[in-house]
Formats: C-alpha cells, sequence, structure tokens
C-alpha cells in the first residue's frame, strides 16, 4: 500500500472516530436535557438550575462571570489593572466601563446579547436567580436595585 492510500485509510478511521465523537457529544447533551426536564429541582441551586433549563452555553456562562467579575471590581473601586483592561477589550464591553464608571444600561444590553435576548425578561429572571443562590452579589443588587427603582 502507498504513502497516499496509507494516509486515506488513517483518515478514514479519524473521520470515523470523530463521527463516533459527535454521536456521543449529542447523546450527552440530549441526555442532560431530559435529565434537567425530569430531575427535582434543588431550591438550594435556583441559578445553576437556570443555566441547565435555559441551556446557557459555556461560552454564555464564562462571558457572565467575567462580565460580572469585572464589574464588581468597578463597583468596589477596586484599581482596575491592564489585566482588567484586556478582559474589557476582549470582551468588547468597553462602553459599559466609561469614565471609570459603571453605565447601567450598556450593561445591561450586554447582558440581553450574551443571553441572545430582546427583553430583559430573562436576564431579570437570570438576576433573580443568583440573588436567590447568593451568587453575583453586588452585581446582582445594583441592577434588581435599579429594577425597583424603575417600579416604584
Amino acid at each position: 500500500m502507498s504513502n497516499y492510500g496509507t494516509l486515506l485509510e488513517l483518515i478514514k478511521e479519524q473521520d470515523k472516530k470523530i463521527d463516533e465523537l459527535i454521536n456521543n457529544i449529542t447523546t450527552l447533551k440530549e441526555h442532560i436535557i431530559r435529565l434537567s426536564i425530569c430531575k427535582v429541582t434543588n431550591d438550594e441551586f435556583p441559578y445553576y438550575n437556570f443555566i441547565v433549563t435555559t441551556q446557557l452555553t459555556a461560552d454564555q456562562i464564562s462571558k457572565i462571570d467575567l462580565l460580572f467579575l469585572i464589574t464588581s471590581e468597578y463597583l468596589k473601586n477596586v484599581k482596575i489593572t491592564q489585566h482588567h483592561n484586556d478582559l474589557i477589550r476582549r470582551l468588547g464591553i468597553e462602553s459599559i466601563f466609561l469614565n471609570n464608571d459603571v453605565e447601567k444600561n450598556e450593561l445591561k444590553r450586554y447582558i440581553q446579547s450574551i443571553l441572545n435576548v430582546d427583553t430583559w425578561d430573562l436576564p431579570f429572571e437570570m438576576l433573580t436567580k443568583m440573588k436567590e443562590q447568593g451568587v453575583g452579589g453586588q452585581v446582582v443588587d445594583y441592577l434588581l436595585c435599579q429594577e425597583k427603582e424603575l417600579d416604584s
């Protein structure tokens, strides 16, 4: 068998393994979705339940975590480092932190864009679940406080 033939066989084997992995991942996703539907919700973890039931991706969760981390630092008046600025640029959220302050409406818009929604309903639900679980701290309080002010 020529090198070309050997290479083709190797490619076929790798393609088969890739297809198998894709199938396994798809199967796992389906099982997780079904498990999230049939499981009993634990009231101690409403935010984690929100993540599972809304099927947030790892990328969305990571962006939310980074956004809340950076915003928390701003709200606490912690010295913003070059690392913070690099993360802000990487996430494209410079407009949230203009003049060393947190622009609430920009923050809300970015959360909506992470969740890929046009209204504030789902982000508000997420914040409520985060608050119930004790996650997100000062940022959640900051945004929910704003909502209470709007309701008044």
